[in-house]
């Protein structure tokens, strides 16, 4: 694969993840009163959950994690968001980005939403090792290294999301998908709905699977690997519109690039 490419896929995963990161930062000032001194997400409760961290750890936390700092925090976010959607890279720009981004994780524990967060760690850090090793070992080779990080990620999480949904009873039957959209975004399912119906159901399981589990199939070749690739959205646009996952369609979608070149760099 050229370079050409190699450099395309690098910015469409960085202009995607600078789309994902302002929408996540968005929502996060939006929940700034339930994390605040009094709210019901405040520090101090989950700051006895470090009691055994170092001392100087836990202070950098704490001021890390007071409104003002938060709030800055943010800000500086949607900044250098902006910066990297407009093509205006630099590494310490990437760094202090993966950096904060951890530093959110620990404010919710690990995760805010599940899978999107996992990837928005995910795909900074391969743009931290692309970025960081350029000077190094030449851009060709880091940004081989950065993207195949990311697309190793990728490919085992939506393998393994299929693995575990054919080994599950209820999805094999269409009856697990039947209960998830029930607990969708615009209330249960109407009682005349198709989604009711066992066999859509169960056929509609099974597309899901068989789709989450061919992902290996990336490997095969180029077209191979954007053809799979390009039914992702779709998936994702689906599940955003039906359960309101904006950070989810985001998160996944800056992982795509470097799902379908990678692998043939």
């Amino acid at each position: 694969m050229s370079l050409s490419t190699l450099s395309s896929a690098v910015r469409l995963t960085e202009v995607l993840w600078a789309l994902s990161l302002l929408v996540q930062t968005a929502e996060y000032l939006r929940l700034e009163a339930p994390l605040a001194r009094e709210g019901v997400w405040q520090w101090a409760i989950q700051r006895e959950e470090l009691a055994r961290a170092p001392s100087a750890l836990r202070a950098l936390l704490d001021v890390l994690q007071t409104e003002r700092v938060w709030h800055a925090h943010l800000l500086m976010r949607a900044l250098l968001g902006v910066c990297l959607l407009a093509g205006f890279v630099h590494t310490w720009m990437v760094l202090v980005l993966f950096l904060g981004t951890v530093v959110i994780l620990v404010r919710w524990r690990g995760a805010f939403n599940g899978g999107s967060d996992f990837m928005t760690l995910v795909v900074v850090t391969g743009l931290l090792i692309g970025h960081a090793a350029t000077p190094w070992v030449g851009a060709t080779m880091a940004w081989r290294s950065g993207l195949g990080y990311i697309a190793v990620h990728t490919l085992t999480s939506y393998f393994l999301s299929g693995v575990v949904k054919l080994r599950y009873r209820g999805w094999r039957t269409g009856r697990a998908l039947t209960s998830l959209l029930e607990g969708g975004l615009h209330g249960p399912l109407h009682r005349s709905s198709v989604f009711r119906g066992k066999r859509v159901a169960c056929v509609l399981s099974w597309v899901f699977i068989l789709w989450e589990c061919s992902v290996p199939i990336v490997i095969c070749g180029p077209r191979w690997a954007l053809a799979w690739c390009a039914v992702a959205p779709v998936f994702h646009f689906m599940v955003y519109w039906h359960f309101g996952l904006n950070r989810f369609f985001w998160a996944w979608c800056a992982a795509l690039p470097a799902l379908a070149v990678a692998f043939h760099a």
